[in-house]
């Protein structure tokens, strides 16, 4: 009903100054220029593809120089100091340690052929260590090298080494008897 309302009062109006609204004449200029051609925009394809092909022009070059930059710095390796040239006592520790961890296994092994469980527990063991060290390695070539983390891994490698010589002084413990057991039974 509002609608109704409100578009009577504008029919009225229009319809009551009908005769006014007829009265207006547009001049002539503007049928001029409704009546001339418009003016058509000529595209210059030779000035466009010009300046197009000079923005990708800056773009490969801009790419070609980065590669060369890179190369050049990644080339220069005078100025980057690797792991062995900041801490060379590490290899020789890991070397050793290696080695030395290496023997008393193997001493392991051939005492307790007859207990797996125990071989393959140590091994459990040494893997957890293995990652842990594995970590270490890799937070030294995230350049975050430094003694503290050569001092672990080395200390890794010492854990390592005393579980090893441990098992070994209680498998020795084990199967050897006792001096009081050896004089009893020379005494027999």
């Amino acid at each position: 009903m509002e609608l109704q309302s409100m578009k009577d009062p504008l029919e009225q109006f229009i319809s009551e100054n009908h005769d006014s609204f007829d009265s207006f004449e547009p001049s002539e200029s503007i049928w001029e220029n409704i009546e001339t051609p418009r003016r058509t925009i000529k595209i210059n394809f030779v000035k466009s593809f010009s300046q197009v092909a000079a923005v990708g022009l800056i773009f490969v070059a801009s790419y070609f120089f980065w590669e060369w930059q890179h190369n050049r710095n990644s080339g220069n390796n005078s100025s980057v100091v690797t792991l062995e040239q900041a801490f060379p006592e590490l290899p020789e520790a890991e070397v050793y340690y290696s080695s030395q961890v290496s023997n008393k296994l193997q001493q392991i092994k051939k005492i307790a052929e007859t207990q797996p469980e125990i071989i393959a527990e140590i091994m459990t063991d040494f893997n957890e260590l293995d990652s842990i060290y594995g970590d270490l390695r890799n937070d030294l070539n995230d350049n975050a090298a430094n003694e503290e983390i050569i001092d672990a891994m080395i200390e890794n490698y010492r854990i390592k080494l005393e579980i090893l010589e441990d098992l070994l002084i209680q498998f020795q413990q084990k199967n050897t008897p006792n001096e009081e057991d050896n004089q009893n039974r020379i005494s027999i």
